[in-house]
C-alpha cells in the first residue's frame, strides 16, 4: 500500500492530478491495477489517504511542540507556536500544496476541518492559560485570529514564496501576534 501512496505523491507533485489515474500510478508503484482496487476504491479514496497521512504527520510535529508552550513566556510561547506550524508544513510543501487544493474538492473529507479545530481549541486553551497577560476580552476570537495569521503566513511563506527567510518571518508573525495579544 505505501509504494501505491508514493508513487500517487510523486504524481500529484510532479505531473499534477490530471495525470493521476490507476495506470499510471501502477506502472510508477511496480504493481498491478488490481493491487491498487484492493487497497483503494477509487483515485478520491488515495487522496483522501495522502490527505490523512499528512495531516497525522502535520499533526505529530505541531503537538509535539506545542506542549513546551506551558513553561514559557507569551512571546517565547507565540514563537513557538509559528515555529510549529512553519515545520510541519516544511514536511512535502509541494505535496502539501496540491493536496490543500485536491482535498477541498472531495466530498465528505473533513480531516482538514478536523485540525483547523484541534489548532483552534489548542490555541483558545493557551490563551485561556495566559488570560491575565492578554487585552483581548473575547478569547474564541482572539483564537481564531492567531490561528489564521499563523496558517496563512505559513502557507504564503513555505509554499508560495520560498524566497522568504522563514526564520524572519517566524519573528515578525510572533511579534505582531505578541502585539496584537498585548495592546
Amino acid at each position: 500500500m505505501d509504494c501505491i501512496l508514493e508513487a500517487s505523491a510523486h504524481i500529484l507533485v510532479s505531473e499534477g492530478q490530471g495525470k493521476l489515474n490507476t495506470n499510471h500510478i501502477a506502472k510508477i508503484a511496480g504493481v498491478s491495477v488490481g493491487s491498487i482496487y484492493q487497497y483503494f476504491g477509487n483515485k478520491e479514496t488515495i487522496l483522501a489517504e495522502l490527505g490523512n497521512r499528512h495531516i497525522d504527520e502535520m499533526l505529530t510535529i505541531i503537538m509535539a511542540t506545542l506542549q513546551k508552550l506551558p513553561s514559557l513566556d507569551l512571546k517565547e510561547a507565540l514563537e513557538t507556536m509559528v515555529h510549529a506550524v512553519m515545520d510541519a508544513h516544511k514536511q512535502e510543501p509541494q505535496l502539501h500544496q496540491v493536496l490543500v487544493r485536491e482535498l477541498n474538492k472531495l466530498d465528505g473529507y473533513t480531516r482538514v476541518e478536523e485540525l483547523d479545530g484541534v489548532l483552534l481549541n489548542l490555541t483558545e486553551s493557551f490563551l485561556k492559560s495566559r488570560a491575565h497577560e492578554i487585552s483581548s476580552e473575547d478569547l474564541k476570537l482572539a483564537s481564531f485570529v492567531v490561528m489564521q495569521t499563523i496558517e496563512n503566513l505559513t502557507h504564503q511563506g513555505v509554499l508560495f514564496a520560498p524566497q522568504i527567510d522563514l526564520s524572519k518571518l517566524t519573528k515578525e508573525c510572533s511579534h505582531m501576534l505578541y502585539c496584537y495579544l498585548t495592546s
